[in-house]
């Protein structure tokens, strides 16, 4: 697990397969067990800390979450064609409306936050 940690919090998106690599490790010595699986340990080890590492999605998520903290008034609403309508009701009021998987014109940020960046 904390080869997971590692990777998520020091490669990023550095390096597109190395959570693959990483869960893989796990499951595999998860299946094996110790003493067995320290090749596998070792492999993963030696492939995370040769991979490119970025703080992209760290610096990003710290920006956002920056963002909410200082917040004044209520938080910015989620965009009703982004929520799910699991009623009738839901479905009346919007929710979900116009949604398209994959939708690149849609607008996926509340209102007012629309040109906001966080990975800049």
């Amino acid at each position: 697990m904390i080869l997971l940690h590692t990777l998520t919090f020091f490669l990023g998106l550095g390096d597109s397969q190395a959570l693959t690599q990483a869960v893989a490790a796990y499951q595999a010595c998860h299946f094996i067990g110790m003493p067995e699986c320290d090749v596998i340990l070792a492999q993963a080890t030696v492939y995370l800390a040769r991979a490119s590492k970025s703080w992209e999605v760290m610096t990003a998520l710290g920006k956002a979450r920056k963002s909410i903290q200082e917040c004044e008034g209520p938080l910015p609403q989620v965009p009703l064609h982004l929520c799910n309508a699991p009623t009738r009701l839901m479905k009346e009021l919007g929710y979900g409306k116009d949604y398209r998987h994959g939708d690149t014109d849609l607008q996926y940020m509340p209102e007012g936050m629309e040109n906001v960046n966080f990975f800049n």
